[in-house]
């Protein structure tokens, strides 16, 4: 977040009160600002951020039950929304809200909130890197999201309203999600 701050703080102070709507050549000191600004906010970002990577182009979380609606985990991922149950809705393929990142350190996360499971409900947590409650992984044969720290794979309910953590079960299509454009070489 301290990247794009920065880097929106350095774009306002340059054209922020500009009512004329031209901005002017590269060849001026503000366009360079910016230029220089952009350039150390790419290196900053690969530095600060270098275990998040999106393994999918289309970033939801679809599940693949036939029985129901179609379904995307879908969470908002305010600092107010942490400690709650992570959410369902309809799939828009908007991003927003259905926008999902699956980190090298098989985390499932929204900016710096990750699903999180410790026996309850799976719920929203600030990422901390350490695995545990936060590691996941995706068999994109089996198309099931399993929680390594036992043997329960993430699930709808019956009603297609919750999510909810079950025995891994490959027959059962409430167990099963699809990360488009999955690529697990992505995340060596």
């Amino acid at each position: 977040m301290f990247v794009i701050s920065s880097l929106s703080r350095s774009w306002l102070n340059v054209w922020g009160s500009n009512s004329s709507g031209k901005v002017g050549t590269f060849s001026s000191p503000s366009a360079i600002t910016i230029l220089c600004s952009t350039a150390v906010a790419t290196i900053m970002f690969k530095k600060v951020q270098p275990t998040v990577k999106s393994v999918h182009r289309n970033p939801e979380i679809r599940n693949m039950d036939k029985h129901g609606t179609r379904v995307c985990l879908d969470s908002p991922a305010k600092r107010s929304d942490l400690h709650r149950p992570a959410g369902l809705y309809p799939c828009h393929h908007q991003g927003g809200n259905q926008y999902w990142m699956f980190s090298k350190n098989g985390e499932i996360r929204r900016d710096e909130a990750c699903l999180d499971y410790s026996g309850q409900d799976v719920i929203l947590y600030p990422c901390h890197g350490g695995k545990g409650n936060q590691y996941w992984q995706y068999d994109p044969n089996s198309k099931l999201l399993k929680h390594m720290s036992g043997e329960k794979c993430l699930a709808v309910n019956q009603q297609h309203s919750k999510l909810v953590m079950e025995y891994c079960d490959r027959n059962n299509d409430r167990q099963k999600w699809l990360l488009e454009n999955y690529d697990a070489r992505k995340l060596s």
